[in-house]
């Protein structure tokens, strides 16, 4: 399923112990590996935040391909979002 994609069989190979296995999610075309389920359906995400943004190098090397990093928090709502905020 991931043969065209050289970062996710790289994940899986070292990632993911023999015997073991992993998840893909599907939302509409978007295919991806997961570890489990966060929420049931994207539908579910009423609100989210990003909490920060990071560039790095593939395998922290300088001469691999550089990848974006998005860390963030859903809420099923806006008001729970925003008491979050509030905290």
């Amino acid at each position: 399923m991931f043969n065209a994609n050289p970062f996710k069989v790289s994940m899986i190979d070292s990632k993911i112990p023999d015997g073991c296995s992993c998840t893909a999610y599907r939302n509409g075309d978007f295919i991806d590996l997961c570890t489990g389920p966060h929420v049931p359906a994207t539908d579910a995400i009423k609100a989210f935040k990003v909490l920060k943004n990071s560039s790095s190098n593939w395998l922290g090397k300088v001469d691999l391909d550089s990848l974006q990093r998005i860390y963030g928090i859903s809420f099923p709502s806006k008001k729970e979002l925003d008491e979050w905020v509030h905290i």
